[in-house]
């Protein structure tokens, strides 16, 4: 039995009509990265989610025949060969993409099967996607379901990087509220920088403890923010470094100083525990809130005989004039000046 044919037929529609569209307009439809041909629609191969090929980034939750993106920055990549190249969705989602390296592009709104490039050149080639957070108003379905890759083509294998930075944060780390987050965001330039993988476990309006807040000491051993447990298994992946950037939204729910301290030394034991050999480097906040207390349980840690964990201090880093929209959250060119101050910082390290 076939049963990919509904895949088929759903894509071999996709593309007359983008056929259809690019001989209107005379150009080329915003799903193309170089030519539309209906011909390759004829016969086409899903990958499943488990494919060895698949390369997965942060937080990616098993929902049946699908994987659920859980926190922001996380994303997918692969190898493939062939001409075309698209991918299996659940709900509909705001979906980014990348063929060979490209810059990031947007597919808004999209849902079922996608297809992402035709056209190409044979041989190799590269695949990354990722999703909007899920997140505040925003209840697009971040569900994965595999690579669409035409027939007779597949997925390859592709290296791994070494590194891996996990970041730990708020709005801020996010990259809220810019349209083009994640990747315009400074996790996602410094990682990208330095070679590295990575992922934002990140949430906007969270905090560092607990109260009244989404406390990220708590949520970040989470898969997701929509879960009511610790349930994430830290052996599916080992950070080499992680970032934290916590403290901006605390004061908002009362925490005192001594909170703060108290618990940012809990914060640091527990990642600690979840990564025994990642560089772990806590950033003063940039609206220098918390930063004595952040910089004191550093020192707490490097007293009790761990070196590796590092104060960064951020201090001017930030004009909130000219760096941020509302004094709070960078701009695109205030995240590109955080990335280019703090990869520097990571380099030393990593």
């Amino acid at each position: 039995m076939d049963t990919l044919t509904p895949h088929r037929h759903r894509l071999r529609r996709w593309l007359a009509a983008a056929l259809a569209a690019a001989c209107v307009t005379g150009g080329l439809t915003a799903f193309s990265t170089v030519s539309a041909n209906a011909a390759e629609a004829d016969e086409v191969t899903a990958t499943q989610v488990d494919d060895p090929n698949l390369q997965y980034y942060g937080r990616w939750a098993a929902d049946g025949d699908w994987r659920t993106m859980g926190w922001a920055g996380s994303y997918v990549e692969s190898g493939f060969t062939g001409s075309s190249i698209g991918v299996h969705l659940r709900g509909t989602i705001d979906m980014y993409y990348s063929i060979d390296g490209a810059p990031e592009q947007w597919l808004r709104a999209v849902s079922g099967d996608v297809s992402i490039a035709t056209g190409l050149s044979g041989g190799d080639h590269t695949v990354r996607i990722g999703f909007r957070e899920k997140a505040g108003s925003y209840n697009g379905d971040p569900a994965f379901g595999g690579f669409i890759v035409a027939s007779g083509s597949a997925t390859t294998e592709i290296e791994r990087p070494e590194g891996f930075i996990e970041f730990i944060g708020d709005s801020i780390t996010v990259g809220q509220p810019n349209g083009d987050r994640p990747f315009t965001a400074y996790p996602w330039l410094v990682a990208e920088e330095l070679g590295a993988g990575h992922a934002q476990v990140a949430q906007g309006g969270a905090c560092l403890v607990s109260q009244d807040c989404y406390g990220m000491m708590d949520w970040f051993r989470r898969s997701s923010t929509w879960v009511d447990s610790d349930d994430w298994d830290f052996s599916t992946y080992q950070a080499t470094a992680v970032v934290i950037n916590l403290g901006t939204n605390d004061i908002g729910h009362g925490v005192s100083t001594e909170q703060f301290y108290e618990n940012y030394i809990v914060m640091l034991e527990r990642v600690r525990e979840a990564y025994p050999d990642a560089q772990i480097f806590a950033m003063g906040v940039f609206r220098n809130r918390y930063v004595a207390e952040t910089q004191s349980a550093v020192q707490v840690r490097n007293d009790a005989g761990d070196a590796n964990v590092h104060f960064v201090d951020t201090a001017g880093w930030v004009d909130p004039a000219t760096d941020t929209h509302d004094n709070v959250h960078p701009t695109d060119a205030g995240h590109e000046k955080i990335a280019g101050l703090l990869t520097p910082v990571l380099q030393e390290y990593l």
